[in-house]
């Protein structure tokens, strides 16, 4: 992904495009392939630095639990490794040197573990991905984010 980003960026510049906003929802997959918390958040931080570079917000997300380990079990720990990295990330740079970095917790918005089956039913398609109706509450939650930012609540 490091690469993909890399060249999606520079292919914009080239044409004389910049991005206002880029969205990194990152690590998933990673962490099922069992790389650790910090190895994946350092590849995240090179891609948040190519996003600083380019002149574009950032708005970076948490990696939301799945069907596969309850939050309790101790193989989950990665992912909330993970999480408070880039929260604590997201918290550090969101106005330093003129950096504009947001979180979207999708992790707390949106849980799979959830009591509320018909919610779940409604969000979630399986263990692992979400159903349209999750994705625009995704979608959702970013917008509302960068709403905010702009001061645009009355929208």
């Amino acid at each position: 992904m490091i690469e993909r980003l890399r060249k999606t960026l520079a292919d914009a510049a080239e044409q004389g495009h910049y991005y206002r906003w880029v969205i990194i929802l990152g690590g998933i997959h990673d962490l099922g392939y069992g790389v650790r918390p910090q190895t994946i958040f350092d590849g995240l931080k090179q891609m948040y630095q190519m996003v600083y570079e380019h002149g574009a917000n950032l708005v970076v997300m948490t990696v939301n639990e799945t069907g596969r380990l309850k939050t309790n079990d101790p193989r989950d720990a990665d992912r909330q490794c993970l999480n408070e990295l880039i929260k604590k990330y997201a918290w550090e740079n969101h106005w330093a040197g003129g950096r504009r970095t947001f979180c979207v917790d999708i992790n707390a918005a949106i849980p799979w573990h959830r009591s509320d089956v018909d919610g779940k039913r409604r969000l979630w398609d399986d263990h692992m991905h979400l159903t349209p109706a999750g994705y625009d509450l995704m979608g959702i939650l970013i917008f509302k984010t960068i709403v905010d930012y702009l001061n645009l609540k009355d929208i």
